[in-house]
């Protein structure tokens, strides 16, 4: 490194830009098709008869379609659904309440970066090393079986990679309107001036957690043991993923209904990531003064 010598030796290749094009179209074609062809295959079982779902060769178009499976999958699928929403979203606003402000001082040196390290360690940790202190802490206080105790949890993963994340986007955020902010005496400079300048990297933060936390299986597999019963305080929180496992039986899997509950557990979180990009791709430091 003193040398300044590469530590892996370059490879030198010539190759015409038209094939170099042609190379990168096949490469993209490729991984769109690896990675729709799953989204695909889940729409063709969940909407035809299971006859031909172990056809040699596989019946790749529609050829014939029923909706039972769906009809079937939509009307069970209320109450988990409730509980899901709720989660999530209590999710999402939880890390970036936590994340937000952790990852803001550290950026600006007033916080010890050993914390970042500290994020980082215990987001590479395995999610099964925690159950057993979260459930005895959730049965201390009773809260098993209840929305809040898992929107408490996930934050374990969901917050402290956030922090790793809106570290770097506060460090590049330029100091110009903190100065302004001491400058004119502007109080809660936090919440007036630096989250809504950072509005890209909370809508980003938020909607990882949400996706996180929506298809989250093993904490809702340990942590609730029955749907929403629809009462008030609430009492149960099993999500839509424990909700596609019932497709499961003890001697049969049912596939074309599996598919189907997984179609419906799915469609939500597609929907908005989609409504959410548009919303991210709009944000920027641009017009940050009128914060002030």
């Amino acid at each position: 490194m003193r040398a300044q010598r590469p530590l892996l030796p370059s490879v030198r290749l010539h190759m015409p830009d038209g094939a170099f094009k042609a190379l990168m179209a096949l490469l993209g074609a490729l991984l769109v098709f690896a990675n729709l062809m799953p989204v695909y295959w889940m729409f063709l079982v969940a909407f035809r008869p299971d006859v031909l779902d172990f056809r040699r060769p596989p019946v790749l178009v529609p050829v014939a379609f029923t909706a039972s499976y769906f009809d079937q999958a939509i009307g069970g699928s209320v109450p988990y659904m409730i509980s899901s929403v709720v989660v999530s979203v209590g999710v999402g606003l939880l890390t970036v309440l936590f994340s937000a402000p952790a990852a803001y001082e550290i950026a600006r040196g007033r916080a010890g970066r050993w914390l970042l390290t500290l994020s980082i360690f215990l987001y590479t940790l395995p999610s099964m090393s925690y159950v057993v202190p979260l459930y005895m802490w959730f049965s201390r206080i009773d809260l098993l079986n209840t929305w809040w105790a898992l929107m408490l949890a996930s934050p374990i993963f969901t917050a402290t990679f956030a922090v790793w994340a809106m570290h770097g986007f506060y460090i590049d955020m330029p100091k110009a309107y903190e100065e302004l902010a001491d400058l004119f005496n502007i109080r809660g400079k936090m919440t007036r001036i630096i989250m809504p300048l950072s509005r890209p990297a909370l809508l980003s933060v938020f909607l990882v957690s949400l996706i996180f936390a929506w298809h989250l299986l093993v904490y809702p597999l340990i942590l609730a043991s029955t749907p929403y019963n629809f009462s008030f305080p609430p009492v149960g929180a099993q999500t839509v993923t424990i909700y596609a496992l019932t497709a499961i039986e003890q001697s049969i899997i049912r596939w074309g209904l599996l598919a189907a509950m997984a179609l419906v557990a799915a469609l939500p979180v597609m929907v908005l990531a989609l409504a959410f990009l548009y919303m991210v791709s709009k944000g920027g430091y641009s017009l940050g003064l009128k914060f002030l």
